[in-house]
């Protein structure tokens, strides 16, 4: 589901005609002969890019055969997508004398960038490794090559004076990557007695790169805060003296600013990230003294606003924040409160919740950490679970920064009325605050049920995908049905055993359903079932198109549905998609074959497709006729225009459901808003069924070191091998659920009362919010707003839904 397999097609598009070979700048001549041809290499991780080959001989980057023609269609080429750093290690069979190195590779266009870094290393025992330096800072000394177009490069250097059996390279080249061609060559066999220069390690080429990568955004994030907080002490209101103070205090801490020997093996990229980060924090609490702030800051922001850890008010309050929530019962909903240090040290603050006796309930406490990404972006995303009182929360302040306190409000099996608290906040050397906080539970009930397909690959079934481990499968599952996922997704792991046939295509050995019956179990009383079978050109070795092929399959798919039938699951409930974001006319004929075998024996199964081809009405018109549910992605829905648009709603009106999916990343930096929660008022805007994301499980490596992710990452949760921690994306996954319901419910209403022909203003009044609401909410989706950084009015989504239940509750009493 990811978008990085439009890649081949968009370059196809922009180099067709072009016969592209990699160049090195022209005045390089190599230094030697190439002691790379025909050696074997290892590669870590593997190649992932089906494109391109994936060597499983280990063969094609030392042949001496550069490719011919267009990078990323040719099998001569080796692939990645979303893994990086990547290992090349090289055995030269022998310790041989180094001068020089060429990597090629090309870049240019539909977001393919150059390699960041190409680290260097050699050993003579793949043991004890010597850092030679960085290829392409090197191969740029003859020039970088340009940004666009679309070209093939050589990174070279003649500049080496090293010697080593084992040449390691180490490529940053993230989201893609595409090599062709590795180069070695030798030197002057004099150089083999000489003391080799440039740092020894003994950490394997991509352990130490790893580490140095830690290194380097460690030692970014700090620099990068501390020049923020000199930045603000200008016009802060300090005397010259104690500018002059905080200025030097500063200097002495970016002194201290230096690698550090060895990066502790439980790191987390929780802000802040270690003592001197502490300390470079706390510079800030003499600027927010400066500003007026008292000891204790109290102050509010919209829950899905960004929140930086420096961040405060512009100008002291002058009364404390109120908290106002109108909801459901049998609904959860949340408001947030930041709480800022201004004194020199840690505050120990403790919040409590009092007034609401028996209904305490309503009220959770919940601490959200801020964090830092891959991109050095810090986000404050990831929510604590409340403790044990729930009402009451004990968090720690680190000086000069901001922590947010999510008020978790849950009005299941809290009766109707409304409900006034306070909450106190209190904290050693400041003052107390206390702030008020209302919530009035409407009469009206949240179904227990929300009325949308929601899902998001989760790679739930057999050992999991991705970060889905055994030990966080289950509670994985557990956080996704709390709020409110009703569709799981499976690989293919899951999917029925063909079982036997003789030769007329008749099932002679039943298929075997272990998987699926243990998938079933983990997700018992789901929606629907998402299955991602990745159908080939065949079925059990009987090629696509033949009436035994049709046969075959529709024996399997009627044994398996009478099997599901069995687990209470009715064939309407299993949805297929058949081929991932079907582009091209070879990927629409494998549906049609597919679907329309699935079909003639089992009518009922959902035929599930979430096609991306650019000019939807260039297709076979069978592979729409053949799509129970069209899926098309969000962001291409609302940037490709009007025809777009148009198309699926047409066929939306022959009879196919239309859905919605996105599956842009690093999610992380996208907005909780007007990505997740938005994606359900797009559905209300075009009647769709179903609002899904790429992907729950995926986290790249994990959510608690940023700084080692391997690809981009795309679960809106916070994930540990052992652990899952809610996160404020997830939250709006069920926050846009629960407003879906609202406007699903005020619709019926207002068709149950126009068919007994009651009249009344308020019904035109509602039949107008039915069209505006949605609109005004799809105003802030797209591409160009879904990053979180981006401004927005968040609140809108707020005020509809607000509008939607006043009209529910006045309709209620027609």
């Amino acid at each position: 589901m990811h978008t990085r397999r439009m890649l081949p097609v968009l370059l196809m598009l922009l180099c067709a005609t072009a016969v592209c070979r990699a160049q090195a700048p022209a005045e390089f001549t190599p230094p030697g002969p190439n002691v790379a041809l025909h050696k074997p290499y290892t590669l870590e991780p593997g190649p992932n890019y089906g494109d391109c080959s994936i060597d499983r001989d280990r063969t094609l980057l030392t042949d001496g055969v550069y490719t011919q023609g267009h990078f990323w269609v040719q099998k001569t080429t080796v692939g990645w997508v979303h893994r990086h750093p990547v290992a090349i290690t090289i055995d030269l069979g022998r310790v041989e004398a180094i001068s020089g190195v060429s990597y090629s590779t090309a870049a240019g266009s539909a977001d393919v960038a150059w390699p960041s870094g190409i680290l260097l290393m050699v050993s003579d025992d793949n043991d004890r490794w010597t850092v030679l330096g960085d290829l392409i800072e090197l191969a740029n000394k003859q020039g970088a090559p340009p940004e666009r177009p679309y070209r093939t490069h050589r990174f070279v250097t003649g500049e080496l004076q090293a010697y080593g059996r084992y040449l390691a390279l180490v490529v940053d080249q993230p989201p893609y990557m595409v090599v062709d061609e590795v180069e070695v060559y030798g030197g002057k066999p004099e150089w083999l007695t000489l003391p080799m220069t440039g740092k020894q390690v003994s950490m394997k080429p991509l352990e130490y790169c790893r580490d140095m990568t830690m290194q380097d955004s460690i030692t970014a994030r700090l620099r990068t805060d501390l020049d923020e907080i000199v930045g603000r002490i200008e016009g802060a209101g300090l005397s010259d003296a104690a500018g002059t103070q905080l200025r030097a205090r500063a200097e002495a801490l970016r002194a201290e600013i230096q690698p550090i020997a060895s990066v502790p093996e439980d790191f987390t990229t929780v802000l802040p990230l270690n003592d001197l980060h502490t300390r470079i924090y706390a510079l800030h609490a003499p600027v927010l003294r400066a500003q007026g702030h008292p000891p204790l800051v109290v102050w509010k922001s919209h829950r899905y606003d960004p929140l930086q850890p420096l961040d405060a008010p512009a100008q002291p309050p002058t009364a404390p924040p109120a908290l106002r929530e109108r909801m459901m019962r049998n609904e959860r909903r949340a408001e947030t409160l930041n709480l800022t240090n201004s004194t020199d040290g840690p505050l120990a603050a403790e919040l409590r919740v009092t007034g609401l006796g028996a209904r305490s309930r309503l009220v959770a406490l919940r601490e959200v950490l801020p964090t830092d990404t891959l991109q050095r972006t810090p986000i404050t995303a990831a929510i604590l679970p409340p403790e044990t009182q729930a009402d009451r929360l004990r968090l720690t302040i680190p000086a000069g920064m901001t922590r947010q306190v999510w008020v978790d409000l849950d009005s299941r099996d809290i009766p109707a009325g409304t409900y006034r608290a306070a909450l106190a906040v209190d904290g050693p050397g400041a003052d107390a605050v206390t702030v008020s906080l209302t919530v009035r539970v409407s009469e009206l009930a949240m179904p227990d049920e929300f009325d949308i397909a929601i899902g998001g690959w989760d790679e739930t079934n057999n050992k999991g995908g991705y970060e889905v481990t055994a030990e966080n499968m289950m509670p994985l599952i557990a956080n996704l049905r709390e709020h409110g996922v009703n569709m799981p997704w499976s690989n293919p792991q899951v999917m029925p055993t063909p079982g036997e046939y003789d030769a007329e295509g008749n099932m002679t050995a039943p298929p075997d359903f272990t998987s699926w019956d243990e998938w079933v179990a983990r997700w018992e009383g789901a929606r629907c079932w998402g299955l991602f079978p990745n159908v080939g050109d065949n079925f059990a070795g009987e090629p696509v198109g033949t009436p035994r092929f049709d046969k075959m399959v529709g024996a399997w798919v009627t044994a398996w549905v009478e099997h599901a039938a069995g687990q209470g699951i009715e064939p309407g409930q299993i949805m297929v998609l058949l081929v991932d974001e079907a582009r091209t006319d070879a990927h629409d004929q494998r549906v049609i074959a597919w679907a329309k075998a699935l079909h003639a024996a089992q009518p009922e199964v959902v035929i599930w497709n979430d096609p991306i081809h650019k000019e939807p009405e260039t297709v076979a018109p069978e592979f729409y006729e053949q799509s129970d549910v069209l899926c098309p992605n969000t962001i291409r829905f609302l940037e490709l225009g009007q025809t777009y648009q148009d198309f699926f709603v047409a066929r939306q009106q022959e009879g196919s459901e239309l859905w919605f999916y996105c599956c842009s990343g690093p999610t992380k930096l996208l907005d909780p808003a007007s990505y997740y929660r938005a994606q359900f008022w797009l559905n209300l805007k075009y009647g769709g069924g179903g609002s899904l994301y790429w992907a729950f499980g995926d986290e790249a490596g994990g959510s608690w070191n940023a700084y080692l992710q391997t690809r981009t990452q795309y679960s809106p949760l916070f994930l540990s091998p052992t652990t899952v921690t809610d996160g404020k994306h997830m939250e709006a996954i069920r926050e846009g659920a629960q407003d879906y319901e609202y406007f699903r419910l005020l619709r019926e209403r207002v068709t149950e009362l126009e068919a007994a022909g009651v009249k009344s203003e308020l019904l035109a009044e509602a039949n107008a919010l039915l069209v505006s609401g949605p609109e005004r909410v799809v105003g802030i989706m797209g591409r160009e707003k879904m990053m979180w950084a981006v401004d927005k009015d968040r609140q809108i989504m707020d005020v509809m839904r607000l509008r939607a239940l006043d009209m529910l509750e006045k309709l209620s009493e027609l």
